[in-house]
């Protein structure tokens, strides 16, 4: 598996998008630490401006469709299966679950914290989660600290409860399983 994630949009787009909510001009500046912060802490709008490329080489067929099933705020890319797309020939039929696949997702702030809150989950597979901790630490790795240190599961993000049906116990159960 390899990882690497491209920054597609200036912080100072989310900047300037947010003071115009104000009134304001424009600056031309980057924002602080402490702005990025809270604009990623309180979700609002203008992160949605910062976009970003997720490359993801060589990772399971199945870690793929996970991804997949996030939908608000990002595009997917993933490798064909299709026999007359493969340098191999291969039939789709015959692939597995596992097979390898190249992924691209082209997503906003707002959606990777998002899927860092499933796909961080202890019960995600161990194989999504391996892939998110990739993505958060190459986050952190092209200097988007703030994105990072906020990449965290639900339950965290919940102040430690677990909004699951069956938890994976690392957090308090909010809803609990009917007794019979």
């Amino acid at each position: 598996m390899n990882v690497w994630i491209e920054r597609l949009t200036p912080w100072s787009l989310a900047l300037e998008c947010a003071r115009a909510t104000m009134g304001k001009h424009p600056t031309g500046k980057e924002p602080s630490h402490e702005w990025k912060v809270g604009a990623l802490t309180c979700e609002h709008s203008p992160i949605r401006t910062v976009m970003f490329a997720v490359h993801m080489q060589d990772i399971p067929t199945f870690v793929s469709v996970h991804f997949v099933r996030h939908k608000i705020g990002v595009e997917h890319f993933v490798k064909s299966q299709r026999s007359d797309r493969s340098a191999s020939g291969a039939s789709r039929h015959d692939l597995p679950q596992d097979a390898s696949v190249d992924h691209v997702m082209v997503c906003n702030a707002a959606a990777i914290l998002q899927m860092a809150r499933f796909r961080l989950c202890g019960k995600a597979s161990a194989e999504t989660r391996a892939v998110m901790e990739s993505i958060v630490g190459t986050l952190r790795s092209i200097g988007e600290t703030e994105l990072a240190d906020l990449c965290v599961p639900r339950c965290v993000q919940m102040g430690g409860r677990c909004p699951e049906l069956q938890g994976c116990g690392r957090a308090p159960m909010i809803l609990k399983k009917e007794e019979n």
